[in-house]
């Protein structure tokens, strides 16, 4: 692979034929080097068995084949012996593997929560059958009509138009990264892709020196010329549940969560850096979005408002709160927009917005139920839901929100597309919700 990598001489400035050559080139090596065979899966083994636990699993079996053979009583209370230490071994293994996760991450809420719950709560099936309830073409026409009808159903009209912003400082390309960079980036990365993928991603991750300097080739081409491949905007949606313990059968209880190529991944996360350093020394976050920002959680958002209602009722005052949560809305963003807030607010120009625009173009879409795929469909409005930009962007096309909110003196903290939106209620106004009223 790596000699006929060397051996081609693409054209600088057509990162997208470059991409598309790198895909039949891994195809070809993949088909003489691992032909696709069947293979039957295999239950996930326990990650607490050790050595010693299988060993003592080892000897219960035997014992329990020597009682089914002989069928003596001493030979029964061997096998219950050897059963009890088998037991008492697997517990012991699995508290100290928990308990080690829990140490490990003791400051980290989010994989604490998530190994509490795995523990605590049941799994219920996220997913359906291909025959449970429709195939992927119904999922697929699902949600498309629903954000079609959403978009539809909204007003045109800006009762309260969008306040002038101060012009920020500007980002007019984005850098290109060196190899070692991308090295680092590559090991940090989850190995997680699309059914599109033409290697896995842990293939990925493990032929990166010798594809290496190929991937390096196509994110800094796309960087530098400000193109975003085709294939690096195809997306596979897998329906996943929005509730645990949702009926599997009716599909109006699923949410589309996009999986993107490895190398989109990795794209987008170059950006997203840069984007991120930009945004945080030109201090253009919103001081009260506490989502997708480092050292901002949902803690922070709740022990705001409440300190905020606290004091409010300390001073004999009633409080109006008024908890927004938007209907599919990621998915219901105007492309147009949020390119206009890129620029205007946030600064972004020259080959960096070109970037941003060819990111957001000619996006498309299927649905996958099982192995089978739809048919596939344009992005016309929407970030992508499973990418590593979606939540950034969204946060950017958001940002005018808090101006609003200033402008009408309105308290607000906002997480994700989750907005808490509060006022106090003081007599010498007459207890009055005017204020509320703007908003609709």
């Amino acid at each position: 692979m790596s000699v006929r990598l060397e051996t081609f001489n693409p054209d600088p400035s057509n990162v997208d034929h470059y991409s598309q050559h790198v895909d039949v080139l891994c195809n070809q090596v993949l088909d003489v080097v691992a032909p696709p065979k069947l293979c039957k899966s295999r239950p996930r083994r326990e990650p607490w068995l050790s050595d010693v636990t299988r060993a003592c699993r080892r000897a219960c079996r035997s014992s329990e084949r020597k009682w089914k053979k002989d069928g003596l009583q001493v030979s029964r209370e061997l096998f219950r012996a050897s059963l009890v230490a088998y037991q008492d071994a697997v517990r012991a293994a699995r508290t100290a593997y928990f308990a080690d996760i829990i140490e490990t991450n003791s400051k980290n809420p989010r994989i604490l929560y998530k190994t509490l719950n795995s523990v605590l709560v049941y799994q219920e099936p996220s997913t359906m059958s291909p025959t449970a309830a429709g195939n992927s073409e119904a999922f697929h026409r699902f949600f498309v009509d629903k954000v079609s009808g959403i978009r539809a159903a909204i007003s045109g009209n800006s009762v309260d138009p969008v306040p002038v912003h101060p012009l920020p400082p500007t980002l007019s390309s984005l850098n290109t990264v060196s190899y070692s960079e991308l090295s680092k980036l590559v090991a940090r990365q989850k190995p997680s892709g699309s059914p599109l993928d033409v290697l896995p991603p842990r293939l990925w991750k493990a032929a990166f020196p010798c594809l290496g300097p190929s991937l390096g080739q196509i994110i800094n081409g796309s960087l530098s010329t400000g193109v975003v491949p085709a294939a690096l905007k195809a997306a596979v949606i897998r329906p996943t549940l929005k509730k645990p313990g949702a009926d599997v059968s009716v599909i109006e209880n699923y949410r589309p969560i996009s999986t993107l190529p490895f190398t989109s991944k990795l794209l987008e996360k170059v950006v997203y850096q840069q984007l991120v350093s930009h945004l945080a020394d030109s201090d253009l976050f919103e001081v009260f979005q506490s989502g997708f920002r480092s050292g901002h959680s949902t803690e922070s958002a709740l022990l705001r408002v409440l300190n905020d209602i606290y004091l409010s009722l300390d001073q004999g005052t009633s409080v109006v709160l008024l908890l927004l949560d938007l209907t599919a809305a990621f998915d219901t963003v105007d492309h147009a927009i949020l390119l206009d807030r890129l620029e205007r607010w946030v600064g972004i120009k020259g080959s960096a917005l070109d970037w941003f625009r060819s990111y957001l173009h000619n996006r498309k879409f299927c649905v996958k139920l099982g192995d089978v795929f739809s048919s596939w469909e344009g992005l016309r409005w929407g970030v992508p839901q499973g990418s590593i930009l979606g939540p950034l962007l969204f946060a950017i096309y958001l940002l005018p929100l808090g101006s609003i909110f200033r402008k009408h003196g309105l308290s607000f903290h906002m997480y994700a597309d989750d907005c808490q939106i509060y006022s106090p209620l003081c007599q010498e106004k007459g207890h009055s919700i005017q204020s509320f009223r703007v908003l609709y």
